[in-house]
């Protein structure tokens, strides 16, 4: 596995390579295509991100105290007012 990801980009594909890439080279194109839109998507959200960082950490500090506001209105147990303490097998 490593003599293959070690080989020369412009090295000649061997027979399994030639093989592997008639069968499954549909698929890892395919892959790479939605793989590269999916990095350039991400990588302008983070420009835009890094771009308004003070307006992003009060939106981080906001949705922390929502969460903290939520943990305090849910029941901290599992165990509902209504049980009893018995089992009924």
């Amino acid at each position: 596995m490593s003599r293959i990801f070690l080989r020369p980009h412009d090295a000649k594909p061997d027979l399994f390579q030639r093989v592997w890439n008639v069968l499954f080279g549909w698929l890892f194109r395919g892959f790479n295509r939605i793989f590269d839109a999916s990095s350039r998507g991400y990588a302008k959200v983070v420009r835009r991100v890094v771009r308004f960082g003070a307006l992003m950490f009060v939106l981080y500090i906001g949705l922390i105290g929502l969460a903290g506001y939520g943990l305090g209105r849910v029941p901290g147990g599992f165990i509902p007012a209504q049980d009893q303490g018995y089992l009924i097998v």
